[in-house]
């Protein structure tokens, strides 16, 4: 089991370009120093025990290709941060404790193609053209959405 300052040096390692830590019974909170990793293309982290909110800077981290921060016990908002990813083409965010919104920025990913959002405490509309300047359907890459168990009003943009 990794813990604690283990974790913190992994961040230092600034060649690293995949990162995969699936499964292996992580706890705490995921260190900043994870956002040094600016080489990252992939970020696995899977099913693990992490808590507290996902770091804003980890919008620093602009090769990534494919983030998984599923089944972990992360809280807070969905970082608009992500956005920043522009070759981003996997976000799973799955089976945590996120809350707030869909960020807009999340909308002008124009690489991505899975989105996976379900299992999560995300409130509000689901963003459409008639309530948000910029929708889910600019998402043209976009093959698998899932947004199911949450709690969004409104209706699905068309």
């Amino acid at each position: 089991m990794l813990v604690g300052s283990m974790l913190d040096q992994i961040g230092l390692l600034p060649n690293l370009t995949n990162l995969a830590l699936s499964q292996s019974r992580l706890t705490g909170e995921l260190p900043v120093s994870f956002t040094n990793l600016t080489r990252l293309v992939v970020l696995d982290l899977f099913s693990n025990y992490f808590t507290g909110v996902i770091p804003s800077q980890i919008g620093k981290l602009k090769n990534l290709v494919f983030v998984d921060l599923s089944e972990n016990q992360f809280t807070g908002p969905i970082q608009a941060s992500f956005s920043s990813m522009v070759n981003l083409t996997y976000l799973d965010l799955s089976k945590n404790q996120l809350n707030g919104s869909i960020p807009m920025e999340l909308c002008n990913l124009q690489s991505l193609q899975t989105l996976d959002l379900s299992d999560n405490k995300i409130v509000g509309p689901i963003p459409s053209g008639t309530k948000l300047p910029v929708p889910l359907t600019n998402l043209y890459s976009l093959e698998f959405l899932d947004l199911s168990n949450n709690h969004f009003t409104g209706i699905l943009p068309t």
